[in-house]
């Protein structure tokens, strides 16, 4: 948990700010978090992204797809690819 001191973790920010609640969404956002521990993905570029996702669904009018995770995932399995990164 977040307290003044200590703030959110990467994961619980990812898991809040992109509104995972399946748990195929929240095991893919743990595997982005294994490669970036591992060096495989880039910190800034799962931030970009992150951000990009959530501008995204804030401006779509498609009702189905309006949560952020949607975004990111795809977004995300892209870029990962580009580096040569399996998600």
């Amino acid at each position: 948990p977040a307290s003044p001191e200590k703030g959110l973790s990467l994961r619980d920010r990812l898991i809040a700010g992109l509104q995972a609640r399946l748990p195929s969404e929240i095991e893919f956002i743990d595997r982005v978090l294994v490669e970036v521990a591992a060096g495989r993905l880039p910190l800034t570029l799962v931030n970009q992204t992150f951000f990009w996702a959530r501008q995204r669904s804030s401006v779509s009018r498609d009702a189905r797809a309006c949560r952020p995770i949607i975004y990111f995932r795809f977004a995300m399995m892209a870029q990962a690819k580009r580096l040569g990164v399996v998600l």
